[in-house]
C-alpha cells in the first residue's frame, strides 16, 4: 500500500503539468531481482514489442521512470497509457490467455517483482485564465496557461 500511495502522488504531481485529457495509466511500482538492472526491464521491453509485433497486438505508449533520489526502495515505475477504458479494455482482451503475453510476463517476472494499479484522468477545466499571481514557484507556473 505504501508504494501504491507514492505512485499515485508521483503520477498525480506529472497528471497536473501535462495537457489535460482523459486516458488510463497502468502503474507498476517495481523492485529488481538479485542482479538485475535497467538493462534487464530494456531487454524485457525489446522482448515484448517484438512479440507484440509478431502477435499482431497493439502496443500501448509506455514510459517508464527510475529514481534520481530516493529514501524509499522502489527500482523503478513504469506506466502504460491508454486513450480510455475502451481502449484499455480492447488491448487487455486481445492479449489476455495469448502464449506471447505469457511469455512477456515470464520474461518480466525473471527481472523485476512489481505492484500494478490503474490510474484516471478527467478534463477538470479546458479553457480560460488561471488568476493566480506568479509567485516564481514552478508548481503554479505549470498550472499557468501560456497566453496566445
Amino acid at each position: 500500500m505504501y508504494h501504491m500511495k507514492r505512485v499515485i502522488l508521483a503520477s498525480l504531481m506529472l497528471l497536473i503539468c501535462l495537457p489535460l485529457q482523459a486516458d488510463i495509466r497502468e502503474a507498476f511500482v517495481c523492485n529488481y531481482r538479485d542482479g538485475k538492472g535497467l538493462e534487464d526491464v530494456l531487454a524485457a521491453r525489446d522482448y515484448y514489442v517484438e512479440q507484440f509485433g509478431k502477435a499482431d497486438l497493439e502496443t500501448p505508449q509506455a514510459f517508464v521512470w527510475t529514481p534520481w533520489k530516493s529514501y524509499g526502495d522502489i527500482d523503478l515505475l513504469w506506466f502504460n497509457v491508454h486513450e480510455d477504458f475502451a481502449t484499455f479494455a480492447r488491448r487487455s482482451d486481445a492479449g489476455a490467455g495469448t502464449d506471447a503475453v505469457a511469455a512477456i510476463m515470464a520474461r518480466f517476472n525473471k527481472v523485476a517483482d512489481c505492484q500494478s494499479g490503474l490510474l484516471s484522468r478527467e478534463v477538470v477545466f479546458d479553457g480560460g485564465k488561471f488568476d493566480i499571481p506568479n509567485t516564481g514557484s514552478d508548481f503554479i507556473q505549470c498550472l499557468q496557461p501560456e497566453e496566445g
